[in-house]
């Protein structure tokens, strides 16, 4: 996510908390063969699509894991609170 390669993944807990599907990734259904196979043709037929859910799965990552990301949502939340 970080690299901005647009992402697969499994229906399992870690993923859902991170994967919104068609925002920043694709979100499969379960994790067959065959929904794999789904996902990657949905990616290989748009690149728009690929660049756009990687790009959204980059900010993800900014927002969400890195330090500045995280200051600027404790001063958000601290300016929200002193209002």
């Amino acid at each position: 996510m970080a690299s901005s390669a647009a992402i697969i993944a499994s229906p399992h807990e870690g993923a859902r908390e991170v994967i919104a599907n068609n925002r920043n990734g694709l979100l499969l259904g379960n994790s067959t063969a065959k929904d794999i196979r789904e996902a990657l043709l949905v990616l290989l037929e748009s690149k728009e699509r690929q660049d756009r859910l990687g790009k959204a799965a980059q900010q993800t990552v900014q927002e969400r894991f890195l330090w500045d990301g995280e200051v600027q949502a404790y001063k958000k939340l601290s300016s929200e609170l002193d209002s």
